[in-house]
């Protein structure tokens, strides 16, 4: 997991896990229906739920956001543009439109 975040693969990995869940899933659902009618909505209700609780009660950004919600991080210490921007001030003067 440190490698998808050191090179900022986390939301790419989210994304295809998020595609195959889905595409996984969605069998199961269309043949439960299929069978069972619209009995079974509660079921999957009650998944969805547990699925719920447990990503709020895990730390880790890529499992919670797999199970179904995600807690937003920490406020960061400095807004990153305004590092970028404060640690190149030749760059922003370019930016604004006056000379160097």
């Amino acid at each position: 997991m440190e490698f998808l975040n050191e090179y900022h693969l986390a939301g790419l990995f989210i994304g295809i896990c998020t595609f195959l869940i889905i595409g996984l899933f969605h069998p199961v659902v269309v043949k439960a229906e299929y069978y069972w009618g619209t009995k079974c909505w509660w079921i999957f209700l009650i998944l969805g739920i547990g699925g719920v609780i447990a990503s709020l009660s895990i730390d880790n950004v890529i499992l919670s956001s797999l199970l179904g919600a995600r807690r937003s991080p920490p406020a960061k210490a400095q807004n990153p543009p305004a590092a970028f921007f404060s640690s190149r001030p030749s760059l922003c003067l370019f930016l604004i439109g006056k000379k160097v």
